[in-house]
């Protein structure tokens, strides 16, 4: 994308200086400014770039509208006496703002994410059959289930937007979105923050790739604008994020990634969410969460750097475990006390002493460039499903959902396939933390 228009002096809201916004195929927004270096006219512009110190809110304008961005920052500049310059912004909102601040504290952030709409299974759209070549649609949204947490009220919310054409066609779709609202308003950024949680949860729930794939923000200081007379009052209006624009230029992971889930919204209900949003604010614990989260959500194709990862976060997720919280405890008896908390039985591959070794000594077999002995492929392979299991299997204990829901869960699906990999590799895990022939 690419757009010729006019960027707004936050100073005097004066148009003053042409401009073009571009959006590339990562969904990564600039605003490219050319101007000439030493003449008065674009002495602003020109102390932008080489002070690289621009505003920090800019609007573009152009005839078919306008696009507020905040958080600017020089981006790279070319050129002696006729310059090209690039500014990035953080955040990038689609409309025209009542006035030109620094900075936006918003009242509601609407997203959309992968897996989300199946996970929620508000169903909203229902159809019958009432006689032969009649068939009643019906679309009623159902209620939000919300709830109070981290200085936020979360909803999960389902649209069903629709589209008709009398006589011709009717197309209607479920789509579910959190909305974060806060009542003094926060900025995008923390909403967003706000929001991480539900990803990283739904990324454990599903074991697949979550992507974020639609912000859109309501606030009085967005109101729809009319052609005449004063504004009405504010209407959800996109948001393009640059930590999460990428995302949205991803394919989504297959329908069958989302098939079934851990758990579902249904299972967890209000109080579920709340205790674990409240749980993501402990530092511990967000720590021993994030390594695994990202794991799964591809931060690399290689193994050796998901088994690090993985080990890393059930040897964390231990330490907050641990009431004591002692210093230096060893990471297979972090990686056990994990095991045994969740009462996830590992008997069918070793005892749980040897499963957490087997994954504590793989980690440093790896880490120490001293052990020659790098470990193959098969045992990285199991390895690394496993570690996901046993933290995966770490949600139904902390969430409080009964011993029944985590049988269920570690006889099907990845779960069940991280035991069965070793009986198909002929191999078990002795008390020592080594692989050793069935």
């Amino acid at each position: 994308m690419s757009r010729a228009g006019q960027i707004i002096d936050p100073s005097s809201n004066d148009l003053f200086q042409a401009a073009n916004l571009t959006m590339d195929e990562r969904g990564r927004v600039e605003v490219e400014v050319s101007f000439i270096d030493g003449v008065a006219q674009f002495e602003q512009a020109s102390n932008w770039f080489q002070n690289r110190n621009p505003p920090e809110t800019f609007v573009f304008a152009e005839h078919a509208g306008m696009a507020t961005m905040t958080g600017m920052r020089w981006a790279r500049h070319t050129g002696s006496t006729f310059v090209t310059g690039a500014l990035r912004p953080d955040c990038t909102i689609l409309g025209r703002p009542r006035s030109i601040n620094s900075s936006y504290k918003l009242r509601e952030m609407m997203t959309n994410l992968d897996g989300l709409t199946r996970w929620a299974n508000f169903m909203p759209v229902q159809t019958s059959d009432e006689r032969a070549g009649t068939v009643t649609v019906t679309v009623a949204a159902p209620s939000p289930m919300s709830f109070r947490a981290a200085g936020f009220t979360y909803s999960i919310v389902e649209n069903a937007p629709w589209s008709a054409r009398s006589g011709s066609r009717f197309h209607v779709e479920s789509e579910a979105a959190i909305v974060t609202h806060a009542y003094r308003g926060a900025t995008a950024e923390e909403h967003l923050t706000a929001q991480w949680p539900i990803r990283a949860l739904l990324t454990l729930l599903y074991a697949a790739p979550i992507r974020w794939r639609r912000h859109r923000i309501r606030d009085d200081a967005f109101p729809m604008w009319m052609l005449a007379g004063q504004p009405r009052s504010a209407t959800f209006t996109d948001l393009i994020h640059a930590r999460t624009a990428e995302d949205a230029t991803l394919p989504a992971a297959k329908d069958a990634s989302f098939a079934m889930a851990a758990l579902d919204l249904a299972d967890l209900g209000a109080r579920g969410l709340r205790r674990w949003v409240t749980l993501y604010q402990d530092d511990i614990f967000r720590r021993a969460i994030e390594p695994a989260v990202e794991v799964l959500n591809g931060a690399s194709k290689f193994l050796e750097p998901q088994v690090m990862m993985l080990a890393m976060a059930l040897d964390a997720l231990g330490f907050y475990r641990d009431p004591d919280r002692k210093r230096g405890t060893a990471m297979w008896a972090q990686i056990e006390r994990c095991i045994l908390a969740a009462n996830l039985d590992v008997s069918r591959i070793g005892s749980s002493k040897g499963v957490a070794l087997l994954i504590a000594n793989t980690n440093n077999d790896l880490k120490h460039p001293d052990r020659l002995a790098r470990p193959d492929h098969m045992r990285l392979s199991l390895v690394a499903d496993l570690a996901t299991t046993i933290l995966r299997s770490q949600l139904f204990d902390l969430l409080s959902q009964p011993k029944s829901r985590l049988e269920q869960f570690v006889t099907w699906g990845e779960a069940e396939q991280s035991f069965a990999a070793f009986a198909r590799n002929q191999v078990r895990v002795d008390d020592a933390g080594h692989l050793t022939s069935a």
